[in-house]
């Protein structure tokens, strides 16, 4: 147990190091993930539409 808490100990003093690389990341994520989630969405919605206009047509 001495052995784990040493180390987070350790690490806590590097985190002013890595701390602006996490926040850059955080705020990039914030950005591109509603991007990607209404990409995805349209690309599902284009599928789905492409898949019934087919069936549709196919039965004429």
């Amino acid at each position: 147990m001495r052995r784990a808490t040493d180390g987070v100990a350790g690490l806590g003093l590097f985190t002013p190091a890595w701390l602006p690389k996490l926040e850059t990341a955080s705020a990039v994520a914030a950005h591109l993930v509603p991007i990607l989630s209404a990409a995805w969405l349209a690309l599902q919605i284009g599928r789905f539409l492409w898949t019934w206009w087919r069936g549709r047509h196919a039965e004429e």
